[in-house]
Parts: C-alpha cells; sequence; structure tokens
C-alpha cells in the first residue's frame, strides 16, 4: 500500500502545480534566450543540450568585446538515472537568467536507463562538457570560466564525471574499478557543485529500493552482471559511489591533486536522498584532503524545493537561496576569493519574479510532495 500512497501524492503534487508547468512550457518553447537542442555528440539522440543566454544580444556583444564574455554553468538534470531530461532545469534556468549577474546556463542532457547503464551516462556527460570547452566561445562563455553542477542522480553522475577527469590529469593508470572514460587532459572545470546527491549506492541502496527502485532495476542501472555474486555487485557499487571512491582510496592519491572545488548542497527534510548523503562524502572528500570542500544544509526543503517549488514560488525581493548560493560562488571565484557560501550574499544581486502558481496551490504542493 506503500506505494499507492506515494503515488497518490505525487499525483496530487502534479496536479496542484499545473498553473506552473503550463507557464514553464511556454517560457521553455516561445523564449528567444534559449537555444535548444544543440548537438554535442553523435551515439544517441540525447546527445543535446540547452543553451540559456543572459540577453538576446549576448552572442553579437561578446564577439564585439570579449571581455562581455560570461561565466558558464553547466547543469546534469536528475530523474534516477531513467527519466532525466534537459527540459526539468528550466525553472533553474529562468531563475540564473533573471538576475542581473550574467552567466549562461548549460543544461545538458544524456541517456537514460535502460539505454545504457551509468557508464553510458558519464560518457555522454564527458563528451558535454568537452563541447561546452571547445564551443561555448562561439556563445559569448568563458571557457576559462566553467563551473558543473548537478542535482540529485546529475549530481552523482557530475561527481563521478569529476573523478573520473581527475583520475585523466593524473596520467596514471586508473584503478580497475573506476569507470574507464577518455582521456581528456585539457578538461578543467572551476568547482562542482553538487544538489541532493546519492553518492553511496551501497549504504543508500536499501533506501532506494523501499522507493520503488528495485535491487534487480538498480544494479541494472549501475551495469551489474546478473549473475554476479553479492560481493561482486557491492564491487561494481562502490566503484561508481564517489563517497566510497575517496573512502576507499579507488582514486589515486595523486589525482586528488586535480579535483577542483566541490560544494555540496542539500535540504534537510530530503526524503528521497537523505542529506547525510551529502555529509558523507564532505567528510570522505576532508579525509581525502581535497583542496577546497565546502557543504551547505538548507534548513526544510525537501528534494525538489531548491529546484522545483522554491522558483516557482517566487518573490517580489528576488530571494531564491539556492540560485543566490550558485551564484555567490561564481562571484567569489571570479574576485579569487575563498567559495564560502554565505547568509550575507553581499555579491549577488537579483530581478524579483512573480509567482507562478497560486499560494495555496504551492503550499498544498508542498504538504503533499512525496520527495
Amino acid at each position: 500500500l506503500g506505494w499507492i500512497w506515494n503515488l497518490s501524492r505525487l499525483l496530487a503534487f502534479v496536479v496542484l502545480l499545473i498553473p506552473a508547468w503550463i507557464q514553464m512550457v511556454g517560457y521553455y518553447f516561445t523564449n528567444s534566450r534559449i537555444i535548444r537542442d544543440v548537438r554535442y555528440g553523435d551515439k544517441a539522440r540525447r546527445n543535446r543540450l540547452d543553451i540559456y543566454l543572459p540577453t538576446d544580444q549576448h552572442i553579437h556583444d561578446a564577439y564585439r568585446d570579449p571581455r562581455r564574455r560570461c561565466p558558464v554553468l553547466v547543469f546534469i538534470p536528475g530523474g534516477a538515472w531513467i527519466i532525466g531530461y534537459k527540459a526539468w532545469s528550466a525553472l533553474m534556468g529562468k531563475m540564473l537568467m533573471s538576475g542581473t549577474k550574467k552567466v549562461i546556463f548549460v543544461s545538458l542532457d544524456y541517456r537514460n536507463f535502460p539505454e545504457t547503464d551509468v557508464e553510458g551516462m558519464i560518457d555522454d556527460v564527458r563528451h558535454g562538457l568537452e563541447w561546452v570547452f571547445q564551443n561555448i566561445g562561439a556563445y559569448g562563455g568563458d571557457k576559462e570560466n566553467i563551473f558543473l553542477l548537478g542535482q540529485s542522480a546529475g549530481a552523482h553522475l557530475g561527481m563521478l564525471a569529476t573523478l573520473v577527469n581527475a583520475e585523466s590529469l593524473s596520467r596514471l593508470n586508473k584503478s580497475q574499478n573506476l569507470y574507464q572514460g577518455r582521456v581528456e587532459s585539457t578538461l578543467s572545470i572551476r568547482a562542482f557543485i553538487g544538489i541532493s546527491g546519492p553518492f553511496d549506492m551501497i549504504k543508500y541502496g536499501p533506501h532506494f529500493h523501499s522507493r520503488g527502485l528495485g535491487p534487480a532495476i538498480l544494479n541494472s542501472v549501475f551495469g551489474c552482471n546478473t549473475s554476479a555474486s553479492d560481493a561482486e555487485i557491492d564491487e561494481q557499487l562502490a566503484g561508481l559511489s564517489p563517497t566510497l571512491v575517496l573512502k576507499q582510496k579507488i582514486l589515486s592519491e595523486e589525482a586528488i591533486n586535480y579535483i577542483p572545488p566541490l560544494i555540496f548542497c542539500h535540504g534537510k527534510a530530503d526524503k528521497t536522498v537523505s542529506f547525510e548523503s551529502s555529509v558523507d562524502l564532505y567528510r570522505a572528500c576532508q579525509q581525502a584532503e581535497c583542496k577546497v570542500v565546502k557543504l551547505k544544509l538548507y534548513e526544510g526543503k525537501s528534494h525538489t524545493d531548491p529546484i522545483i517549488e522554491d522558483p516557482m514560488l517566487g518573490n517580489v525581493n528576488g530571494h531564491d537561496e539556492l540560485i543566490e548560493d550558485i551564484l555567490t560562488v561564481v562571484d567569489a571565484f571570479e574576485i579569487k576569493q575563498d567559495p564560502e557560501i554565505t547568509t550575507s550574499r553581499k555579491l549577488v544581486k537579483r530581478r524579483g519574479q512573480p509567482r507562478l502558481a497560486p499560494k495555496v496551490c504551492l503550499r498544498l504542493a508542498a504538504f503533499c510532495n512525496p520527495f
């Protein structure tokens, strides 16, 4: 009966937010500042990305004056590795584009299961990043100022791609447990920001099973052989769990030096992925002596609040905690400060955004939220 209750809550959540969904669909398909379906690879139909520009004239302005090129935020959307899609991040793109701080937002699509497994998804993410580094200058982006973000499963894939890249850059042989990706020695990002990510598939696997992602499906998503022993499955899952990659020293010590600054953000009311997932990875990064690691926990925030309900709620003062934290990190790097997330956010100014649905609908949706 548990799954029926959760399904009922999900349906209520979706229905209550229909007014906002309608507005976002119209925004996504009609806004002239969104360049949709740019192909970054030829492996699959999903090898596409969307580019959100700060102004209609930005490409022209940056071409005339390269000093107007702006930071680039590459976002990997979540979706339990099964239903991820680049359009899910339209709300975040809208909020980032509304600020006085000019940034380019790139939403990266990737193949989902069963079209591929997690290793194939990481390969797509790395192909997409390579395309951004090689081509974003033509859209007015600063290729020396690129940040990688991910939410939920996207945070997991983004963190793994970051670790794979660090191992590649260390010019050492990779452990057989770590994903064997292409070596792009020129690939480098300013920082990685992981939002509500599941980073330890062995510890949190039973929780995912209880929420409908059964052992057979989850193991298949992570490329485990159906005839493998429990020990072999755990070994495969460990090699694709960022926390365990660091704890078990699957990543070489030399590669640690190539890991960019890491920022983990998580809501403490998250029922889909416990905030302890980010806390565990934060501690593992500290123990591994990663150069810069930050952790921000949001009181009372669910799995979807930072990317759905909060942007939909709007605010005449332009206050959106996660968006402001992201832009604070970008600003901190630009002025060469420590990327500390503060509560003052003096560097960030944003225009107010209207509420996308009646307040009562948003409050009821938050109550019904199964995430």
